[in-house]
């Protein structure tokens, strides 16, 4: 009975290898590596609203979506809200499916998602380098990446993006693992060191530079620290808000110096 109850634990492994396998013929390997992820992990199965948030970030959400509501005065679909790489399960999706705001997520694998796991017209295809040239400025109150801005080919591009179509006065919630890529060995789409510093969001790579991704052109309202348990490894964990202030004759972008 013990040898049965084994193998039936290491099926979802060996389902998941199989699936990635049939994937990497039609895919890259991180795109397979991700779209294996969300295929067959059961956590991750309905829509309910931050089902997926074990790390509690539900309430963190719903009250920054609150103070936007508050400090723009408005309601419904009138709020916009943006995610960078939300695969195909957000949790943002049930309060954007009951009218609470409107959403667009971009994500390079968008359409292979709506192929296989349906339902999520609010995903369009891009990546998180694109959002500057997708959408005009000072389009959105808040722009949301969970687990995903360290998973950007280029993070700087991603936050010039941002800067651009965030309006003043909104909020960019930025959260996921501390120092992933380091933790990963820089494995599949963990390509980047990202961690909270001095009220800042910083960067690093695999050469050990580090700079200012998240900085002068925008204020901390919020932020908050973690562990919390994976297969027996203990992960460190962060979550932020960081609101965009008004800047008075912009300046041009330069990495490592903070963006506005």
């Amino acid at each position: 009975m013990s040898l049965l109850k084994y193998y039936l634990g290491k099926l979802h492994y060996y389902r998941e290898l199989f699936y990635y396998l049939k994937k990497r013929l039609m895919l890259d390997a991180g795109a397979a590596q991700e779209m294996a992820y969300w295929k067959h992990t059961p956590y991750f199965a309905d829509w309910d609203l931050f089902k997926e948030d074990y790390y509690n970030r539900g309430p963190d959400v719903k009250e920054a979506l609150n103070n936007i509501r508050g400090r723009f005065g408005v309601l419904g679909r009138d709020l916009k809200v943006l995610e960078v790489g939300p695969g195909p399960r957000t949790g943002l999706a049930p309060g954007y499916f009951r009218g609470e705001y409107d959403l667009v997520g971009v994500d390079p694998l968008a359409d292979e998602y709506k192929h296989e796991f349906g339902g999520g017209d609010f995903l369009r295809k891009g990546g998180g380098e694109d959002i500057g040239n997708i959408f005009p400025a000072d389009s959105f109150h808040m722009v949301y990446a969970s687990n995903s801005l360290d998973h950007c080919v280029d993070p700087f591009k991603v936050m010039m993006g941002v800067s651009k179509i965030l309006k003043i006065g909104g909020v960019f919630v930025v959260c996921g693992n501390v120092r992933e890529g380091s933790r990963s060995c820089w494995q599949g789409y963990h390509k980047h060191d990202l961690w909270v510093g001095d009220e800042k969001i910083m960067h690093g790579d695999r050469t050990g530079k580090k700079m200012v991704l998240v900085g002068d052109g925008f204020e901390l309202v919020k932020v908050r620290e973690m562990t919390y348990d994976w297969e027996g490894a203990k992960i460190k964990w962060f979550y932020g808000e960081w609101m965009r202030k008004p800047i008075i004759n912009r300046q041009p972008i330069e990495r490592g110096e903070g963006y506005g």
